[in-house]
């Protein structure tokens, strides 16, 4: 008694073989998908961070230095809002030494909590008028 081979479908090594192939391509697809969602979080939280800060030098732009000794920013008016995970912005002003006269550098810091990296932060300097 002979058997006769079908030569429609595929053999069981064949569909193991594919679905090794497939599961180590999906294993790569995967981590690549991974790494480009953190990456995409983290530049939004540094273009955020970045932004906040920038309005937080406008914001000080705005205001009336009157003592020229202070190293602390002045502070009337609404600042501009801090979304969450921001903590509120640090920010100092340098001595009145500034290379133009009637200037003064302030920095400001803005942070957040980074999940992998402990804690992140970005730092501008401006100069403003007195």
């Amino acid at each position: 008694m002979s058997w006769a081979r079908s030569s429609t479908g595929f053999s069981l090594p064949e569909v193991l073989i594919a679905l090794a192939v497939f599961g180590i391509a999906s294993t790569g697809l995967l981590a690549t998908l991974l790494l480009n969602v953190r990456s995409n979080r983290e530049s939004n939280e540094l273009s955020e961070a970045t932004t906040l800060a920038q309005n937080w030098i406008e914001y000080l732009r705005a205001q009336t230095i009157t003592d020229s000794t202070s190293t602390s920013c002045p502070s009337t008016g609404t600042p501009p809002t801090v979304p969450s995970p921001y903590g509120t912005p640090t920010c100092v002003l340098g001595a009145a030494g500034s290379p133009v006269a009637g200037t003064r550098q302030v920095t400001v810091t803005v942070s957040w909590p980074e999940l992998y990296t402990g804690t992140r932060s970005v730092t501008l300097q401006s100069y403003v008028t007195y």
